[in-house]
């Protein structure tokens, strides 16, 4: 049997808080106090400390190049805020096939409640603004966490999600209508059709996230149903969209809204205007 290693006590401290700790693989968990990968491994065998596989390496590896922090666990629990960023991603977010990645772009005129998304999950990445060719002024939030994306996906939250997305039934129906405001945020709009005719609307490329939101606001907030309607796009797919008018739109503002809840500012005071 080879004999045991023989290192001081400061030395393999640093290595094991490298491997360990700092998910450094067996090269680099070595370097910096001068001992080959070799003597890494037979030192980690002899504390009976798992060696990485080489996916677990790639896993180990992916996370300590993450250059910015984020709450990886925020949507793990559900609440009110949480329940509104999912209704917004789920309308205006973009997950990554290939990659941990979720993105948010808004117009540059909202980036400020951006700010206040990034502070909501604790994202150290900083929002990028920029001009498009089209001289839209637009800003972008870019974070990364793969066990964001694996909950999210629980919420039916996926890549390429425009054409597939259903309305998540399994989030806690007492967080429905933080959902709604936060999807209402992102595909909706509030508008006035004439001196005193206003318009609620939201719409989708999946009729039925409409009808559950329909069927919703009627069983639990007594608001008449009204009709999907449908519209033919260039990409060949239907867009759907339903309408509410005067009276249920007033009475959509004082169901969707509450003190300290979270909201897009400026869409929120365009509906407070109107109302």
């Amino acid at each position: 049997m080879a004999n045991k290693i023989q290192l001081p006590q400061e030395t393999v401290g640093i290595i094991l808080d490298n491997y360990c700790n700092k998910k450094y693989g067996l090269i680099k968990s070595g370097k910096e106090v001068g001992v080959s990968s070799y003597i890494v491994r037979r030192l980690l065998l002899e504390k009976g400390i798992h060696i990485r596989s080489f996916s677990e390496a790639a896993v180990a590896s992916n996370q300590t190049r993450r250059l910015y922090s984020v709450n990886d666990d925020y949507f793990s629990t559900e609440n009110h805020n949480m329940a509104y960023f999912l209704g917004f991603l789920a309308a205006d977010g973009t997950v990554n096939k290939d990659s941990n990645q979720i993105k948010i772009g808004l117009s540059s005129v909202d980036k400020d409640f951006l700010e206040q998304l990034r502070q909501e999950i604790e994202a150290e990445h900083p929002i990028i603004s920029y001009q498009t060719a089209n001289g839209y002024n637009v800003s972008e939030l870019k974070f990364s966490s793969s066990k964001i994306k694996q909950d999210l996906s629980k919420y039916n939250i996926i890549p390429r999600k425009t054409y597939s997305f259903s309305f998540p039934i399994n989030l806690d129906k007492k967080y429905w209508i933080d959902f709604i405001r936060g999807y209402f945020d992102g595909d909706g709009s509030v508008s006035t059709a004439g001196p005193s005719a206003i318009r609620f609307q939201i719409c989708s490329y999946r009729p039925q996230v409409l009808e559950t939101i329909v069927n919703y606001l009627y069983e639990e907030y007594d608001i008449p149903k009204v009709s999907i309607q449908q519209q033919m796009k260039e990409s060949g797919h239907y867009l759907y969209n339903f309408q509410y008018s005067n009276s249920s739109t007033r009475k959509l503002f004082d169901i969707l809204y509450y003190p300290g809840c979270l909201c897009l500012p400026r869409k929120y005071e365009k509906f407070k205007s109107i109302i």
